[in-house]
């Protein structure tokens, strides 16, 4: 059967990833400055209150052939094959990152011990700190494979985990990955659900009462957040985040605008700018930290290394190497 495209998702997808990069280009103690201005401060609240959820609901949605995992050979089937693609990454890409974690151990306030390191693997604390997110996704994919066999399940699930969310909100049991699978499976659950109703959810891009209704409210619960910087709002902002970025695919997937073909480049290379921004990034921030740069300065040089850089090194170097691709990017050696 041929598989449909979702163009608005990529539009999203370059969105999520612009937004990731946002996220991670705040200077800190490696680049020398403590400075938090009000508007950096502001930006990182709203960026960090939907950002990965979006991710996570955006795999869900794109997971849908869990729903096809009926008979044991098949679950097995889909684990290996989501394996490949979220734990070698994680796994391989971490180890590479161990050596560089060793030599910037002065400017990290995390430190690798030989002595706990595969435990800290196993607890989601990669020495590329921001790899959790493909260990937590290959742990929902398997917790969805098993779970969901019907449609009544899938929704008992899903209000589990919203309930498992706002608790862990309040309590955390400071088991890094057991912390991010209770706030973000929710949102893995509830994107299973949108494909399932997609039909429905795109008929309401046409109905203005309601697409103003839920930007407003979007709109309403991050100022509340931004003013109070009370996190149980972190529960309730991704669902309206989602849907008013996905009622914005939705109307510019047909576009042909230069802003829309760069999130659809950005998009293209979603996997590899996530894997490798970080090298680029932190090299910034500590060659113009000690240049004395200002805090706009390297924001803006690590936002743009940690586009740019990714995408001429996947282009020139790991496309040409089926084995690189199958170790950082997860993809299959045909």
């Amino acid at each position: 059967m041929k598989s449909y495209r979702y163009k608005e998702w990529d539009i999203i997808r370059g969105i999520g990833v612009l937004l990731v990069i946002l996220g991670h280009s705040f200077p800190d103690d490696t680049s020398g400055i403590w400075l938090r201005e009000d508007f950096y401060g502001y930006l990182k609240y709203f960026i960090y209150s939907f950002h990965m959820p979006l991710f996570v609901c955006m795999s869900g949605f794109l997971s849908s052939k869990i729903l096809n995992t009926t008979s044991l050979e098949s679950l097995i089937d889909y684990i290996k094959t989501k394996g490949k693609r979220l734990l070698i990454p994680y796994i391989s890409v971490g180890i590479m990152y161990i050596p560089l974690q060793i030599i910037m151990s002065k400017y990290s306030t995390r430190v690798i011990s030989g002595d706990t390191l595969l435990l800290d693997f196993i607890k989601g604390n990669n020495p590329n700190y921001q790899l959790w997110t493909l260990y937590v996704l290959f742990i929902l994919n398997v917790l969805a494979a098993i779970l969901i066999k019907s449609k009544t399940s899938l929704y008992l699930v899903s209000g589990s985990f919203f309930f498992i969310s706002i608790i862990s909100i309040a309590y955390r049991t400071g088991i890094n990955i057991v912390d991010r699978i209770m706030y973000n499976g929710v949102f893995f659950f509830v994107g299973i659900v949108l494909f399932i109703h997609y039909d429905y959810i795109r008929k309401l891009q046409h109905n203005k009462i309601i697409k103003s209704a839920i930007v407003t409210i979007f709109i309403i619960l991050e100022c509340a957040y931004l003013f109070t910087k009370n996190n149980y709002f972190t529960v309730i902002i991704p669902y309206f985040a989602i849907l008013t970025l996905l009622f914005l695919g939705l109307s510019c997937k047909d576009c042909q605008s230069k802003l829309i073909r760069i999130l659809n480049i950005i998009a293209e290379y979603s996997m590899d700018i996530y894997i490798m921004s970080n090298l680029s990034q932190i090299g910034m921030r500590l060659i113009l930290g000690k240049l004395g740069c200002t805090y706009g300065a390297i924001y803006i040089a690590e936002i743009i290394s940690g586009i740019i850089f990714p995408i001429i090194g996947s282009k020139y170097i790991l496309k040409k190497s089926k084995i690189l691709q199958a170790l950082i990017l997860g993809k299959s050696i045909k």
